[in-house]
C-alpha cells in the first residue's frame, strides 16, 4: 500500500508542470479587452483595420493623421482648395473622427462647420458627445450601456438593411432625438434605434454621425463578413475625395488650459493684457528706481612678475648679470609654457611660429627676444646693455600677448 502511494504522488509531481503550462496558455490566450481606438493598434479595439482600409476605399486619396485641433488647422479656419486634374469641386477633403469622447469647444465646432460649409465631409463617431455640440445641432445621444453587439446599415444603391454581428464588447450607442428635417437616418442597432445620421450642408459639405465608434474596431471588422459594414458606411461619402484627414486629437479627449478660457472670452481676454501691461510697468520703473550702482572691480595683479621683478633688482644691485639673464630666461620659459602650452626644450623656427600663432606677438620681434634668451643661457658673461635690452623685449611681450 505504501508504494503504491508513493507511485501516486510521483505521477502527481510529474503532472503538476503540464498542468500549470496548460492553465498559463488559456490566460496567454485572454482578449486585450482595452479600448484604445488608435489607428496604430493592431490589438481587438483597435483601429488598425480601419485606416488601412482607406487606401483601398479610397485609392486616389492621400491619408495622413492630423493631431492638432481643428481651430489651429489651416484648411479649417480659411478657404483651401486642393489643386486637381479637372477642377472638380467634388474632389474635397474627408475628416473622420473615431474616439470614445467628442466634445469640441465653441472655436473647434466653428472650425468643423466653416469646414464642412467648404464642400467638405467630417466623419465622426463616438461613445460620448459634449453637451454644446449636441445642442448645436438639436440632437442627443444614450450614454445608457446596452448590451447589444448588432447594428445595420442602409445599402446606399438598393438601400436594403444589412445586419451585423460580433462577439466582443457593446455597441449599442444611439442618438435618442435629432432634427429630422435636415438629418437622414442610415443605420440603426438591435433595437431599431438609430446610430448612424447624416447632415447635408449647402454646398455639397456633409456631417456624419455614428453613435457606436467599436464597430469600426479590428476585432468587428474583422468578424466573419463585418468588413463590408465599413465599406457601405463609407460609400456613403464622394467619391471623388482627394485627402482624408484621420483625427488623433479627439482621440485623448479634449484639450483646454486655464489661458485658453480666459482667451476665449472677450472680457477676460482684454482684463489679462491690461493686467498685464500694468505688471510690465510698475517692473520697468520699479527695477530703474532700485537699480544699484555696479561697482568697479579692479583687475589682479600679476604677483609673480612683481617677484620676478623685486629678485631682478636685487642681483642687478650685485651686477651678477649672468645669473640674473638665466633667472629671466627660465621666467620666459614658464610664462609660455604655461600660457600658451608651448613645450620650450627646442627653441627653434618652429617653436617661434608656433608660439606667434598662438599669441598674436611680431614674429620679428619674437625672433630677437628668443635669440637673447638663448643668448643669455649660452654667453658666459653678459653685459648690462645686453641684459637691458632682454628686458626691454621681455617686458614688452609680456604686455602685448
Amino acid at each position: 500500500m505504501k508504494k503504491q502511494g508513493s507511485i501516486t504522488w510521483i505521477l502527481l509531481l510529474c503532472l503538476a508542470p503540464v498542468m500549470f503550462s496548460c492553465n498559463s496558455s488559456i490566460e496567454d490566450k485572454k482578449i486585450n479587452e482595452r479600448v484604445t481606438l488608435r489607428h496604430t493598434d493592431k490589438i481587438p479595439y483597435g483601429t488598425y483595420v480601419a485606416f488601412e482600409n482607406l487606401h483601398f476605399i479610397f485609392p486616389g486619396a492621400e491619408v495622413e493623421v492630423n493631431k492638432i485641433s481643428p481651430s489651429n488647422y489651416k484648411s479649417f479656419t480659411y478657404s483651401y482648395d486642393y489643386p486637381t486634374e479637372d477642377n472638380s469641386a467634388n474632389e474635397k477633403t474627408l475628416y473622420i473622427i473615431i474616439s470614445p469622447y467628442f466634445d469640441p469647444d465653441l472655436r473647434e465646432y466653428n472650425a468643423l462647420m466653416r469646414f464642412i460649409g467648404q464642400g467638405n465631409h467630417v466623419f465622426i463617431a463616438a461613445d460620448y458627445w459634449g453637451r454644446e455640440f449636441c445642442d448645436s445641432l438639436k440632437m442627443d445621444v444614450s450614454d445608457v450601456y446596452r448590451d447589444s453587439v448588432w447594428t445595420s446599415v442602409q445599402n446606399p444603391v438598393t438601400y436594403d438593411s444589412l445586419a451585423f454581428t460580433y462577439p466582443g464588447n457593446s455597441i449599442g450607442g444611439y442618438f435618442i432625438k435629432f432634427d429630422s428635417t435636415y438629418a437622414n437616418i442610415l443605420g440603426r442597432n438591435d433595437s431599431g434605434n438609430v446610430n448612424f445620421i447624416k447632415h447635408s450642408y449647402q454646398g455639397g459639405g456633409s456631417l456624419y454621425m455614428h453613435a457606436s465608434p467599436l464597430a469600426f474596431t479590428n476585432f468587428f471588422l474583422l468578424h466573419k463578413a463585418n468588413n463590408s459594414y465599413y465599406n457601405n458606411v463609407l460609400s456613403y461619402l464622394p467619391k471623388k475625395v482627394r485627402q482624408i484627414e484621420w483625427d488623433e486629437y479627439f482621440r485623448y479627449g479634449r484639450r483646454f488650459s486655464s489661458l485658453q478660457v480666459i482667451m476665449e472670452q472677450p472680457g477676460l481676454r482684454a482684463a489679462f493684457w491690461i493686467v498685464l501691461l500694468i505688471f510690465g510697468l510698475i517692473f520697468l520703473f520699479d527695477s530703474k528706481r532700485k537699480q544699484r550702482i555696479i561697482p568697479v572691480i579692479a583687475p589682479l595683479k600679476n604677483a609673480s612678475l612683481d617677484f620676478v621683478k623685486t629678485v631682478g633688482r636685487l642681483y642687478y644691485n650685485y651686477r651678477d648679470n649672468k645669473n640674473l639673464g638665466l633667472k629671466m630666461t627660465a621666467h620666459l620659459m614658464d610664462h609660455i609654457r604655461s600660457r600658451y602650452n608651448i613645450p620650450t626644450s627646442t627653441l627653434d623656427e618652429r617653436f617661434i611660429l608656433t608660439l606667434a600663432s598662438k599669441s598674436g606677438y611680431d614674429n620679428e620681434a619674437l625672433k630677437k627676444m628668443i635669440y637673447m634668451a638663448k643668448w643669455m643661457q649660452d654667453s658666459p658673461r653678459i653685459v648690462e646693455t645686453e641684459l637691458m635690452e632682454f628686458h626691454k623685449l621681455t617686458e614688452d611681450f609680456y604686455k602685448h600677448s
